[in-house]
């Protein structure tokens, strides 16, 4: 078993409370007798990764005045950031826990020690894009996905959806979604069918359902000749839709909201949703 030191950053929070007239001497250049200066210090709070190759777990170590807490475990633990988010003097860290491979997005979680125990408040959705934002004394977590942006706050002991922006959703003239999580049925595959080169014959794009998330992974989409070309999504498609718009003679698909999948004349390309 190894120990793997994570960055740390001071827990400690210094508040002081004076009485009337603080930072304000008499006549005389002197300070008044009855000034009293009070410091409370939170605990210092740290956080490490500790990794035991023996069951290739790692767990998150919490320290907080001289004691340590065990938090999540999994096969893959990150501390993605530390910050305090809510604001009470006390460190929190936004934590990744996941398989170590990248078939699965790893889950995100604020973690904080609240009353004598280890606290983890999941993000919905993970937070493989995201960005911290300081508002007030408390720092949020923006997360961008394709479908938008969600600001997370945390109260404490949950995380608390603060807001969401909405990213535009581009419009298709036919579509197929998603079959839900955990789908079990034999037939893994959707097929759209459309005509995308405008010689007035419908054209069949299968996708392959990602059973666990009931999502496309891929689709085999058509080349000219009768040839054609499986293509893999990242990220995968909730959605995907026929757009009116068209490049290189052949219309243009969307994965997702505003993802846009193009023919650059030769293969079917996927581009990012535009900024």
């Amino acid at each position: 078993m190894r120990h793997l030191r994570a960055k740390l950053l001071s827990g400690a929070a210094l508040a002081c409370i004076v009485a009337a007239g603080c930072g304000q001497a008499p006549a005389g250049g002197k300070a008044p007798q009855t000034l009293k200066a009070i410091t409370a210090a939170a605990p210092e709070t740290s956080y490490e990764i500790r990794r035991d190759d023996d069951t290739s777990t790692s767990t998150l170590v919490v320290s907080i005045g001289g004691k340590t807490f065990d938090g999540p475990s999994a096969g893959e633990v990150v501390i993605a950031t530390e910050e305090d988010f809510n604001g009470d003097g006390t460190l929190d860290a936004l934590v990744t826990t996941g398989s170590g491979g990248n078939a699965v997005e790893p889950e995100c979680s604020i973690v904080s020690f609240l009353g004598g125990r280890v606290v983890a408040a999941p993000l919905d959705g993970g937070c493989s894009d995201y960005q911290t934002v300081r508002e007030g004394n408390q720092v949020r977590v923006a997360v961008k996905g394709d479908e938008g942006q969600v600001v997370w706050g945390f109260d404490g002991a949950r995380a608390v959806k603060v807001r969401e922006v909405k990213a535009d959703r581009l419009k298709a003239s036919a579509e197929i979604v998603g079959v839900g999580a955990h789908y079990s049925r034999k037939d893994l595959t959707r097929t759209l069918n459309a005509d995308l080169d405008g010689d007035g014959k419908r054209d069949r794009v299968v996708c392959e359902i990602w059973p666990r998330w009931g999502i496309y992974s891929s689709c085999e989409l058509p080349l000219p000749n009768g040839r054609s070309q499986s293509l893999e999504f990242n990220p995968a498609c909730e959605r995907v839709g026929v757009l009116d718009s068209a490049r290189n003679g052949r219309r243009e698909l969307v994965c997702n909201g505003a993802t846009v999948i193009f023919f650059d004349g030769r293969a079917w390309q996927q581009e990012p949703p535009k900024k």
